[in-house]
């Protein structure tokens, strides 16, 4: 049996069918200057020289079926191919007096970055929930501040960042994946351990945004600089607890040079750092980035303009959405335990309730197909309390939490 050459090996498209490489020398490649198989929807078309009309007719309908499939605006994508809406609008007719194929080529590598970011972006069973609309509002404070060519701002020091602040596993994470879909202007990324400084950022915000093109890890912070400046995108950033000192610092420059809209989702170590600066006790070396923190929000609380209202973290109806099951029933005082669980601050909330339902799943399908309190108990036990450990603190705190999340309800049928 002989060896396939490297050039002949199939290869895994993006839309999942097995093609043949081209060969090395394949005169279109030379042609091109570019490979047809890492292309997600933009037109094959050569890097310099004029475009022909059939090359022309083509990005127009491929930009055009891409906003009519995800309802973009003009302005949205002048902002992120850095030209005026009106320039994108006469292009797409034909009208633009200017160098056409230019704001074309431009277009055209945008519409496979706009792509590949929704492939990454859109969660799969999004639910809603009051995390996420705490952290909707969050975003929409920060995007209220920025700066775009047709904005000026008294101070380029504007304070544009919005800090919202959750424990683990109350569902930070998914709400932050769901707001760049409802988003398409935003920017996520999420900072992996020991990659939190200023060039970690800065390579994870290129990779998140799809952009090409990016220089030597040296020049990697100009470049997001030159990308996002007056572009008014939001850029998110979940796990922000992980920054470094130049992470934050990186982070001011951005509202300073670029005037975008910063949130950042993480624990309360934030907000920590932000308070004691504040109060005088933190470290000098904050107080510049904490000065551009416009609002601090607690999302167990929301925005009410007071604060936060005391409430359940989530409600009956967003556990029984969640985790709706065509193979198991979930019984109403099992979706009650499953809440308290995602109520109790300390062991995971959210995640951890997933995790309980998951093994209580497996052991209903086995059995009954229904999924009550009582399964929910013994595999919450088996997930939370070591092996041959009889620990009964966990349990109460959940069952204290059943109690008053039952009372909760009792205030709100009463009015």
């Amino acid at each position: 049996m002989t060896d396939t050459p490297e050039n002949d090996k199939p290869q895994l498209t993006p839309q999942g069918q097995d093609v043949p490489l081209p060969p090395a020398d394949d005169p279109i490649d030379a042609a091109y200057g570019t490979e047809a198989r890492t292309m997600l929807k933009q037109v094959r078309v050569p890097d310099t020289g004029p475009l022909s009309e059939d090359q022309r007719r083509r990005i127009r309908e491929t930009i055009k079926a891409h906003i009519k499939q995800y309802t973009i605006t003009y302005r949205v994508i002048g902002a992120q191919v850095s030209a005026a809406d009106s320039t994108v609008s006469e292009t797409l007719s034909g009208k633009y007096k200017g160098d056409a194929d230019a704001i074309l080529r431009r277009l055209n590598a945008w519409v496979d970055d706009d792509e590949r970011r929704r492939r990454r972006a859109e969660p799969i069973g999004f639910y809603e929930t009051s995390i996420f609309i705490a952290a909707r509002d969050a975003a929409a404070i920060a995007k209220k501040e920025a700066r775009s060519p047709g904005k000026t701002s008294v101070s380029d020091e504007q304070a544009r960042i919005v800090v919202a602040v959750g424990p683990s596993g109350c569902g930070k994470s998914v709400a932050a994946r769901a707001l760049t879909a409802y988003d398409p202007n935003s920017i996520l990324v999420r900072v992996r351990q020991r990659a939190g400084t200023d060039t970690g950022l800065a390579k994870m915000i290129v990779e998140a945004a799809g952009w090409r093109g990016r220089p030597a890890n040296s020049a990697t912070i100009e470049f997001v600089v030159a990308k996002l400046r007056d572009s008014a995108r939001l850029l998110i950033v979940d796990e922000a607890h992980r920054l470094s000192p130049s992470g934050y610092e990186f982070l001011r420059d951005l509202t300073d040079e670029c005037g975008i809209p910063i949130l950042l989702l993480g624990t309360d170590k934030i907000r920590q750092r932000v308070d004691a600066t504040r109060m005088g006790v933190g470290r000098m070396a904050d107080d510049q980035f904490c000065r551009r923190v416009c609002y601090v929000m607690d999302l167990l609380r929301g925005s009410d303009g007071k604060g936060g209202i005391k409430r359940a973290f989530f409600t009956i109806e967003e556990i029984m959405a969640i985790f709706k099951s065509d193979t198991v029933n979930l019984t109403t005082d099992g979706a009650e335990f499953l809440l308290a669980i995602a109520c109790t601050v300390g062991i995971g909330m959210l995640g951890m309730a997933a995790n309980i339902f998951r093994k209580a799943h497996y052991a209903a399908r086995r059995q009954r197909n229904i999924v009550d309190a009582a399964l929910l108990r013994a595999a919450a036990k088996k997930v939370l309390l070591p092996a041959g450990i009889a620990n009964p603190e966990i349990m109460r705190q959940i069952d204290s939490t059943l109690d008053r999340n039952r009372e909760f309800r009792k205030r709100a049928v009463a009015g």
